[in-house]
C-alpha cells in the first residue's frame, strides 16, 4: 500500500483540479471562447447575452477552431477505413492525413472509440497530468530520490507552465509527457540490458512523435538521444532504437513530411526575426511570478505575444529548490543552461535561422520551454532531496530568489504598474512562507512542502483554464442548420473574420474556401493572394497561417464553387442576393458560382506562372499546363455527381464527343482516377485544380484518395 501512496497523491491533486469536470459536469474545452467572440454562435445566445456570451480566456481558441474539428474528423475516417484521408473542408480541401496535428494514429485515440466524443475529450484532457505526473514520480524515484523529492518534482511537472498553458490543445502536452517515461526506460536499460523497457522506450518515443505536435515530439526526441548516448554509451543499441523509431516516423508521418516541403511555412524565413519569436530575456521572470506581465484570463496581459508560449512556471518552492540544485547536479546544470542559450536570442540561438538550416530554420524556439521546465522540475526534486537528507539552508537560492522579487517589486512600484504588484502578491507571499518552513526545517513535515506547491501551483493553473457547460460544446445554430440542409455539394466563404473562423466548418462538416493552420499549401496561398491583391503580389502575403479569402468579385473566387457568402454586413455587390439571416448573421447566394464539375470549351496550354494572370473566364476556359489532347469546343450532354464523400468522389457523364472535365477538385498526387474502372491522369489545371480527358458516350468517373 504504501507503494501506491504517492501516485495515489497525484491522483488526487488531478481530480482537485478537475473539481469542476467531476462535480459540476462542466467540460475542459474552451468552448465558451467560440460562443463568445464569434458568429453566428453570438447570434444563437443573443436574446441572453445582447453583449455576447462571458469567456474566460480569449488566447485559448485553437482547441476549438483546430484540433478538436481535426481530431474528430480523424477519428471518423480511421473508424471507416481504418486510416486519415482527404479533409475537404479547409482550404477548399487539403491532405488530413499530413495533418499532425490531428494525431490520427495515437494511441490513446482508442478512448474515441469507447465513449462519446465530448467524454474521450475530457478523459484525453485529465490524462495528460495524471501520465505526466506518474512518469515523472517513475524517472525520479528511480534515481534514489525521496518519496516527498519526486513528488515535489512530479506534481511541478504535471501542472508546469508549459503543461498547463497547452492543457486543452490535447496534443502539445501529450508529445511532452512521454519525456520521463523515455529517461526512465533509458535508466533502466543502462542497469541491466531488458528487451521489456527497450519496447517501453520504443513505445514511448512513438507515443510522444504521433501525440500531435511535431516539434515538441522533435526536442523530446533530441533530449533523449543526449540523453542515451550519455548514460548508455552503447552505440549499435542507440542507433538500432532510434533508426527504428525513424523508420516508424516516416511510415506514419510520411504524409506530413511531404506536404511540408511544400507548405508556406518551409519558405517564411523571416519569422525568426518577429518579437516573441524567442523568449525574451525579461519573461524569464514568469518563472517566479508567472503573471508578472498579468494574464490573458483576466485581460490584462502587457507582454509581448503570447502568453501561453513565454511562461515556464513549476511553483514557488520547486523554483527555490531548482536554484538550490544548481550547484551540484552538474549534468542537468549544463542542460538547463543550454535549453536556456538556445530560447533566448544570441549569436549561438540565431545560427539555424542565419544559415536557413532545413526544417531547423522553421521551428520557434519559445517550443522548448517544455523541455526547460521538465529540467528545472527535475533539479526541483535534487535540491529538495538534497534539502531533506541535510537539513541545510539553501542560502543562495533563497538569496537569489529574494534578490530576484525585490528587484520585480522596484521595478512595479517604480513604473506605477498595478497589474505587476497586484500578481507578484502571491508568489511573494509563498516565498516568505516556503522560507520560513525552511528556516524552522526540522519542525516542518516534508509533506508540507509538497502540499504548498500544490495549492500554488493548482492557483495558478485554475486561473488559466477554462472549464465550460457541455451545451456549448460546438452548438447548432440556425445559420449552420440552415447550410447543412442544403443537398447541393458547395462551398462557404465567410467575409467577416468574426463570422466563422477557418476550420470551425470542419466539425460541422461544411466545405469552406477558408483555413487555419501552419502548414499549409503555397499553391493555394499563392492562388488566394492574386484573388485577393491581384497577379502583380509578390510573397509574403500576409496571411500568417490564416487564410480567410474575402474579394467576392475576382473570376477566381467562383472557380471555388462557392455557393453561400457570410457577412455581417449588407452584401450589394451584384450576383449575390440574401437567402437567411440570423441576428447578425446574413448569407447570400452566390448566383454565378460555378458547379464542382462542369465541361470547359477551350483548354489551353500556359506556363505555370502565367496561369494565374489570364483566368478572366473560367467558364469557358481551362489553362493547364501541358497539351491534354483534347480539340476546342464543349461537348453537348451531361455530368452529374452521383456519390461524394472527404475519400472519393463518383461522376456519371454523358456526352456527344470527347471533351475536358474541370473539377473544382485541389490538385494532390494522392488522389487518382478511373473511366469505367481504367486509371486515367489528372491535369493540373487552373493552377491548383483538378481536370480529366473524358471520352465521348456515357461513363463512370471515379476519383479516389489514397
Amino acid at each position: 500500500m504504501r507503494l501506491f501512496k504517492p501516485y495515489l497523491l497525484i491522483f488526487i491533486v488531478v481530480l482537485v483540479f478537475f473539481y469542476p469536470v467531476i462535480l459540476q459536469g462542466k467540460l475542459p474545452i474552451p468552448s465558451d471562447a467560440l460562443v463568445g467572440l464569434y458568429h453566428p454562435w453570438r447570434d444563437l445566445y443573443a436574446e441572453e447575452y445582447p453583449r455576447g456570451m462571458p469567456f474566460k480566456n480569449f488566447l485559448i481558441t485553437d482547441p476549438v477552431r483546430q484540433i478538436i474539428p481535426w481530431r474528430k474528423l480523424a477519428i471518423e475516417q480511421v473508424k471507416e477505413s481504418g486510416k486519415p484521408g482527404w479533409n475537404p473542408y479547409s482550404f477548399s480541401g487539403t491532405p488530413l492525413d499530413a495533418n499532425n496535428q490531428a494525431a490520427p494514429y495515437y494511441f490513446l485515440n482508442i478512448l474515441f472509440f469507447v465513449f462519446s466524443f465530448e467524454n474521450a475529450w475530457t478523459l484525453l484532457i485529465i490524462l495528460q497530468p495524471i501520465l505526466a505526473g506518474v512518469f515523472m514520480y517513475l524517472f525520479l524515484f528511480n534515481r534514489k530520490l525521496s518519496i516527498p523529492a519526486a513528488l515535489l518534482g512530479s506534481i511541478s511537472f504535471a501542472f508546469s507552465g508549459f503543461m498547463v498553458s497547452w492543457l486543452e490543445w490535447g496534443t502539445i502536452g501529450h508529445a511532452l509527457l512521454w519525456l520521463p517515461l523515455i529517461l526512465y526506460a533509458i535508466d533502466k536499460i543502462s542497469y541491466h540490458s531488458s528487451a521489456f523497457y527497450s519496447w517501453i522506450l520504443l513505445f514511448s518515443l512513438i507515443s510522444s512523435l504521433t501525440a500531435g505536435h511535431i516539434q515538441t515530439a522533435f526536442y523530446v526526441i533530441l533530449f533523449s538521444l543526449f540523453y542515451s548516448i550519455y548514460k548508455l554509451r552503447r552505440i549499435s543499441f542507440i542507433v538500432m532504437i532510434f533508426c527504428t523509431v525513424g523508420i516508424f516516423s516516416y511510415i506514419l508521418l510520411q504524409p506530413f513530411i511531404a506536404n511540408f516541403f511544400y507548405a508556406t511555412r518551409i519558405y517564411d524565413n523571416d519569422a525568426w526575426q518577429k518579437e516573441g519569436w524567442f523568449v525574451p530575456v525579461v519573461h524569464l521572470v514568469q518563472f517566479f511570478a508567472p503573471d508578472f506581465f498579468g494574464n490573458p484570463a483576466t485581460g490584462n496581459y502587457w507582454g509581448v505575444w503570447n502568453y501561453a508560449e513565454l511562461t515556464g512556471y513549476i511553483g514557488v518552492v520547486s523554483m527555490i529548490f531548482a536554484i538550490a540544485a544548481i550547484g551540484y547536479t552538474r549534468k542537468w546544470s549544463i542542460a538547463l543552461l543550454g535549453i536556456l542559450l538556445l530560447m533566448v536570442q544570441n549569436p549561438i540561438s540565431m545560427l539555424p535561422y542565419w544559415f536557413h538550416i532545413p526544417v531547423v530554420s522553421v521551428l520557434q524556439p519559445t517550443r522548448l520551454m517544455g523541455i526547460a521546465g521538465f529540467v528545472f522540475c527535475v533539479l526541483a526534486a535534487y535540491g529538495f532531496d538534497y534539502f531533506l537528507r541535510t537539513i541545510r539552508f539553501p542560502k543562495k537560492s533563497i538569496l537569489l530568489s529574494g534578490l530576484i522579487y525585490t528587484g520585480l517589486w522596484v521595478y512595479a512600484a517604480v513604473a506605477g504598474n498595478d497589474v505587476a504588484i497586484r500578481n507578484l502578491i502571491f508568489p511573494t507571499g509563498i516565498f516568505i512562507i516556503t522560507v520560513m518552513f525552511i528556516y524552522f526545517r526540522k519542525y516542518v513535515p516534508a509533506i508540507i512542502f509538497v502540499i504548498i506547491l500544490s495549492l500554488d501551483i493548482l492557483r495558478f493553473a485554475w486561473k488559466f483554464t477554462p472549464f465550460t457547460d457541455p451545451s456549448l460544446f460546438f452548438p447548432m445554430s440556425n445559420s449552420i442548420e440552415f447550410l447543412k440542409q442544403d443537398p447541393d455539394i458547395f462551398r462557404i466563404a465567410s467575409v467577416d473574420d468574426r463570422l466563422m473562423p477557418p476550420s470551425v466548418e470542419v466539425y460541422y462538416g461544411l466545405e469552406s474556401i477558408a483555413g487555419y493552420d501552419p502548414v499549409n499549401s503555397a499553391d493555394y496561398e499563392r492562388f488566394i493572394a492574386v484573388m485577393q491583391m491581384g497577379p502583380e503580389v509578390t510573397p509574403p502575403y500576409g496571411f500568417n497561417r490564416i487564410i480567410q479569402p474575402k474579394n467576392i468579385t475576382s473570376p477566381l473566387f467562383h472557380l471555388l464553387n462557392v455557393k453561400y457568402v457570410l457577412s455581417l454586413d449588407e452584401v450589394k455587390n451584384p450576383g449575390f442576393e440574401k437567402v437567411f439571416e440570423e441576428g447578425s448573421t446574413k448569407i447570400y447566394i452566390n448566383e454565378n458560382n460555378l458547379s464542382r464539375a462542369y465541361f470547359v470549351s477551350n483548354v489551353v496550354v500556359k506556363r505555370r506562372d502565367d496561369i494565374l494572370s489570364s483566368l478572366s473566364d473560367p467558364k469557358n476556359v481551362a489553362y493547364t499546363e501541358e497539351d491534354v489532347g483534347v480539340h476546342n469546343g464543349q461537348p453537348a450532354g451531361s455530368v452529374i455527381i452521383s456519390q461524394y464523400n472527404n475519400n472519393s468522389i463518383t461522376l456519371k457523364t454523358d456526352t456527344d464527343r470527347e471533351g475536358f472535365l474541370f473539377l473544382s477538385q485541389i490538385f494532390h498526387p494522392g488522389w487518382r482516377a478511373y473511366i469505367d474502372g481504367s486509371q486515367v491522369k489528372i491535369y493540373r489545371t487552373n493552377y491548383i485544380f483538378s481536370g480529366i480527358v473524358v471520352p465521348a458516350g456515357a461513363h463512370t468517373i471515379g476519383l479516389e484518395y489514397n
